[in-house]
């Protein structure tokens, strides 16, 4: 009687963890998603809740971040994050990737200034155009959006801006000689499997993006009373 009690806990811990990844991120209406939703506090507890969609069935392009660090004497020392052969064991490694997957991510879903406010001016013209055209209502919807989007984008934006300055403080509390730290962006596209048959390496530099500038931190700035952050305090 034990055994067979046992069994069937086994089974349905392991009906359990294979819920994980599939019902995470996208579930099945009828099957996958009630049945995880029923033991969310359970994945929550134990920490099981993975899915690996990320990487199947096209997993896209990898990103990386450049550290330009100016040290104190006035040369530069260059590093990057993730990188493998610093960053062990491979679930620190892990970590890193997914910052840098993150940064990637809060960047290339954020216009910058200058053309947020174009798309905002475009906005504010056709209120003009409707409440010239006697469409009142309409125009009031559109005046609410456009308040609506502009209180999102500069939340975004303080968002990003808290990220990457707790990243470049954690970075110079590390490298304590640097009195300054420019951050820039990398992404590396993935060779066709018939490069790959080629010959061709994952790390080959023809799949590696141009740099994009994304801040210059320096420790007076960041370490002030006023500008101290750190990676942990980000939402």
């Amino acid at each position: 009687m034990g055994r067979i009690t046992i069994s069937l806990l086994l089974i349905v811990y392991l009906g359990v963890l294979l819920l994980g990844p599939l019902a995470n991120p996208v579930a099945s209406e009828h099957l996958t998603g009630p049945l995880a939703r029923v033991v969310a506090p359970v994945h929550r507890a134990l920490f099981q809740g993975h899915g690996y969609r990320f990487f199947a069935p096209e997993p896209g392009p990898g990103h990386f971040v450049e550290c330009r660090f100016k040290m104190q004497d006035g040369s530069e020392h260059v590093s990057r994050f993730p990188d493998r052969q610093v960053h062990q064991p491979r679930l620190l490694y892990h970590r890193w990737f997914m910052l840098a997957e993150t940064i990637y991510t809060e960047l290339n879903g954020t216009p910058d200034a200058k053309s947020f406010a174009k798309a905002q001016s475009t906005l504010r013209n056709e209120v003009t155009e409707l409440r010239s055209a006697g469409k009142l209502k309409p125009a009031k919807q559109l005046a609410a959006r456009i308040d609506l989007l502009d209180a999102e984008y500069q939340r975004t934006r303080k968002r990003i801006d808290k990220l990457l300055r707790s990243v470049a403080s954690a970075l110079l509390e590390d490298q304590t000689d640097a009195d300054a730290v420019e951050l820039a962006l990398f992404e590396r596209s993935i060779p066709l499997p018939a490069d790959v048959i080629d010959g061709v390496k994952l790390d080959d530099e023809r799949y590696l993006s141009q740099p994009m500038s994304i801040g210059q931190f320096t420790r007076d700035e960041l370490f002030s009373s006023t500008g101290s952050t750190k990676l942990e305090e980000v939402e």
